[in-house]
């Protein structure tokens, strides 16, 4: 989901990537797959999935600081595996797509708004749950089959990774709705606002229905 909008794909292939990558990290942290066996970085590449998903590469980043796009510089960081995968669809896939906004956000990394949520290269989140953090909503998506109804952003008060002090919170609203606060209660607390779309209509950021059309 970063999009920097969020993007989450409701497919069988989405979700056998989803569950490659996650394979990837969690190989790369216990270096073993199954019972007793090793597997190196590279032998990702030699895995095979259903939904004509393939491993394309699959490479050891080495221990130390890392600078990522957004020119923040990740400091004391272990060794691991960056793995990259490529799903095809097929003649009978069945492709859905939404797009989540986050309102106040730079491309990818922080900004005005609340932009913490778990996302690669982002502030830990105040809470590991599938409301806070997008890797543990898509893996209850992906191993559980409950898709993300509403999620919430923070901001801290500042930029520093190891800062846990919260500013404010906001929901993060499937599009077309966006957050709207309710005028009553704690504008900086994300239960204070509600995802309101082009009609009008609106609800809290945990009671998002599906829209038929």
């Amino acid at each position: 989901m970063t999009g920097c909008p969020e993007v989450s794909v409701r497919s069988s292939i989405a979700a056998a990537l989803t569950l490659l990558l996650a394979a990837g990290a969690a190989l790369a942290r216990e270096g073993h797959w199954g019972e007793g066996k090793r597997l190196a970085c590279g032998d990702l590449m030699a895995l095979t999935f259903e939904g004509n998903t393939t491993v394309t590469a699959a490479t050891v980043v080495t221990s130390g600081t890392l600078v990522t796009p957004a020119n923040q510089t990740l400091t004391n960081l272990p060794a691991f595996c960056r793995a990259q995968g490529l799903s095809q669809p097929t003649s009978d896939s069945r492709i859905y797509f939404e797009v989540w906004l986050v309102p106040g956000m730079t491309h990818c990394y922080f900004g005005p708004g609340a932009t913490s949520f778990g996302a690669v290269g982002q502030q830990i989140p105040p809470v590991r749950d599938a409301t806070h953090d997008i890797q543990t909503a898509l893996e209850n998506w992906v191993e559980n089959g409950v898709a993300p109804k509403g999620m919430v952003a923070t901001k801290y008060t500042d930029n520093a990774a190891t800062t846990r002090t919260i500013l404010l919170t906001r929901p993060l609203c499937a599009y077309p709705e966006l957050p709207r606060y309710s005028g009553t209660s704690d504008p900086n607390d994300a239960a204070s606002f509600v995802c309101t779309g082009a009609r009008g209509r609106g609800h809290g950021h945990g009671d998002r229905d599906e829209d038929e059309d």
